[in-house]
């Protein structure tokens, strides 16, 4: 853990520099990579089961490691773990597009999920190392700013590497697009190498020594947010959220032909929309810098803006006023992540803040495909009818707000 002597004064400093730049060339490198993945399995092996199953390979990981790769974080030097995932992932995907060279001829749908998961396990370790050593980086008066900036270049990065995945696939190869992303997250680990950090671990890292403490370790991660009603509440509601939105995007194609009476274009165009609302909404968050009441009642007015959003999509036929749903929709969902991680960061105690941030991403990675099952499920149930399953998703996420208006969680979000 950085100490105060060393904790930084400004935001744009050196070490949140060299950790930014590193995670906007790796994330564009992961989205081709993605697209390769995804488009080489349909190719060679025509089954979409299989391509489904390539890309849930490592979303598994991040599921059912998460809660354990937080205490793994919290119980070593997160910097060093950081780094150590980048040149591993790095060097296993570099090595899968050297074996597309020299075994052009053999079947390696099994190494190429092998990769998938891998990649996912490192991912699982990465993502709460990340956000448990960023409050240390920056100024805690700009939390919000830094985790506003890194949420946008992502979602940028994520944005541009789906829009030229696909034309890069058809024009360089898998194997090639392979290479660029493992030499994204070699760029992206030397980057880190040269952050200055006080990188020790918190909580007795060199005690875990058994399972049986690593395990203890990991649910009093879950049992510091359990017994925090208003961090519970604010968890919860946010999960909430999460879960009923992907009925919304999943059955989208639906919505658009069948009650647009749109072409197919325009689901394309929504789910822009929505992305650039999301930007938008981490930009806010950097600019407007609530504190206090206004905090709280910002807070909650954005989850009453996206539960409207939600369920106003169900009352409506104009592609254009559908567009611009979505964009608010998308604005309101990025100040919801971006504040609710913000506020976790800055709640938590360091010896904490991995397995607490193990969880978020267990819940928001675990969440998304059960509610894209749920959402195609009441669709067949229903006869395909996209109004009454929004309006009920809608409904669903109007319940977080009456659980944020509780005094403990008014107070934990006026507290920061």
């Amino acid at each position: 853990m950085a100490t105060s002597a060393a904790r930084p004064t400004t935001l744009f400093n050196r070490e949140f520099i060299l950790l930014w730049q590193g995670q906007i060339v790796s994330r564009l490198g992961n989205q081709a990579f993605t697209i390769a993945t995804t488009l080489w399995t349909l190719e060679v092996t025509g089954s979409a089961t299989v391509m489904g199953l390539m890309l849930t390979a490592s979303r598994i990981a991040t599921v059912v490691l998460g809660p354990f790769a937080g205490a793994f974080v919290d119980s070593r030097p997160r910097l060093r773990i950081i780094v150590a995932c980048d040149f591993a992932r790095g060097a296993l995907t570099c090595a899968l597009a050297a074996s597309f060279w020299l075994l052009p001829a053999q079947p390696l749908v099994g190494v190429l999920f092998f990769v998938a998961l891998m990649n996912g396990v490192l991912t699982a370790l990465f993502n709460p190392a990340i956000a448990s050593i960023t409050p240390d980086l920056v100024p805690e008066r700009r939390l919000a700013t830094a985790n506003s900036i890194q949420q946008a270049s992502l979602q940028a990065g994520t944005f541009i590497g789906q829009g030229l995945g696909g034309v890069l696939y058809r024009s360089l190869g898998a194997p090639l697009l392979f290479l660029i992303d493992g030499l994204t997250f070699l760029f992206s680990g030397v980057s880190e190498t040269l952050i200055k950090h006080g990188d020790t671990a918190v909580s007795g890292a060199r005690d875990v020594v058994s399972w049986a403490e690593f395990r203890r370790k990991t649910f009093d991660g879950l049992d510091y947010l359990v017994r925090r009603p208003g961090l519970r509440a604010v968890f919860l509601s946010a999960s909430v959220i999460n879960l009923v939105a992907m009925p919304v995007v999943v059955l989208l194609p639906i919505y658009v032909t069948d009650y647009l009476n749109a072409t197919l274009d325009w689901y394309g165009f929504l789910l822009a929309a929505l992305s650039a609302g999301m930007i938008v909404g981490f930009g806010v968050t950097a600019l407007a810098r609530p504190t206090g009441v206004s905090h709280a009642r910002f807070m909650i007015a954005m989850f009453a803006l996206l539960s409207l959003s939600l369920g106003g999509l169900s009352q409506v036929r104009d592609p254009w006023l559908a567009l611009a749903i979505m964009f608010m929709s998308g604005g309101a969902s990025g100040v919801i992540n971006n504040l609710e991680l913000t506020l976790l960061q800055r709640t938590t105690p360091t010896e904490f803040r991995g397995r607490v941030m193990g969880l978020l991403f267990t819940a928001s990675e675990g969440l998304a495909p059960l509610g894209m099952i749920a959402g195609g499920i009441a669709a067949d149930l229903t006869g395909r009818n996209i109004p009454l399953i929004y309006g009920v998703c809608g409904a669903i996420a109007m319940t977080t707000v009456l659980g944020l208006c509780g005094r403990g969680s008014r107070q934990l979000l006026a507290s920061v």
